[in-house]
């Protein structure tokens, strides 16, 4: 199986990009752009960038000439870590190895940072190399899968779950569609965007793999301590969140993974996509351990 070195490089220029993007734009001396650059440098498996940069180069399309576009998305996800690790959310106190923004900082400054990336995202998505057309393209993706109809809207589903006694497997993939498909959603979709290629497929792919991400979530915090994880493991449980894992059990999580993958498959295979850097880094994040 393909593990995360197959990817490093990658990784690096994605990484040293989503840096050096954002400082060369906000670079207001103030402490919520201390903490907005400090949960932004956290690292991570930048998956939505990587996802972005890796179906351009299946097309043999530079991802560097579009590095706005994916340290939007990467700002965008980073601002919901920072605001969802906040007392009144999940409370963790830990994020990607290292104290949570609001740990570090405090909470006020959290909020502050998390509204920063969250608005100066659409301010560099503004500054991407592409016509005015695919630009206008890029932000209604974007914002539709980010706002109030999309991972707002996870969350707000996310949050009623837990206020219920008893929920139904239907109700938390509808819950894991908003929070988590979405953005893997639009990730995939701007790419397509720029390449000018058909978005159905796509969507679809980026919809399998958000589900499978968030079930392979639940899995990893019942069996991996914290240290592993690079994060808090015990906010769900501690919680006592809805997750579908709660629901269905371990054994069952894990087959419905695999069913979500082998449509995921079926998919790279309509697109002619088998044996591309996408499709090595699908199999890699179906095998993941944290």
């Amino acid at each position: 199986m393909p593990n995360q070195e197959l990817f490093s490089e990658e990784l690096s220029q994605i990484n040293h990009l989503i840096l050096s993007k954002y400082q060369e734009n906000f670079k207001k001396d103030s402490m919520v752009n201390k903490a907005s650059l400090y949960a932004l440098s956290a690292g991570g498996k930048r998956v939505r960038p990587m996802l972005f940069a890796l179906l351009l180069e299946a097309y043999d399309i530079d991802y560097t000439d579009y590095a706005e576009v994916f340290t939007a998305l990467e700002m965008v996800h980073t601002y919901s870590l920072v605001h969802d690790d906040l007392p009144a959310m999940d409370d963790d106190d830990m994020r990607r190895g290292q104290p949570s923004t609001h740990k570090q900082f405090d909470e006020a400054t959290a909020i502050l940072a998390g509204d920063a990336l969250l608005t100066d995202a659409f301010y560099l998505l503004s500054k991407a190399n592409v016509s005015d057309e695919k630009k206008t393209m890029l932000f209604k993706i974007l914002s539709l899968a980010a706002g109030s109809n999309g991972m707002v809207y996870g969350q707000d589903l996310d949050i009623a779950n837990d206020k219920e006694e008893r929920i139904d497997m239907k109700r938390i993939e509808l819950t894991y569609y908003y929070k988590t498909s979405l953005m893997i959603e639009a990730s995939l979709a701007m790419a397509a965007c720029i390449l000018g290629i058909d978005l159905d497929s796509i969507i679809k792919l980026g919809t399998l793999l958000g589900q499978a991400f968030q079930i392979q979530d639940d899995i990893l915090e019942y069996t991996k301590s914290s240290e592993q994880l690079g994060k808090s493991n015990e906010s769900d449980i501690k919680n006592d969140k809805n997750t579908l894992t709660k629901l269905i059990g371990l054994d069952h999580s894990q087959l419905l993974i695999h069913q979500y993958f082998d449509q995921i498959d079926a998919i790279i295979d309509q697109l002619h996509l088998h044996g591309s850097k996408l499709n090595l880094y699908i199999l890699y994040l179906a095998n993941r351990e944290k």
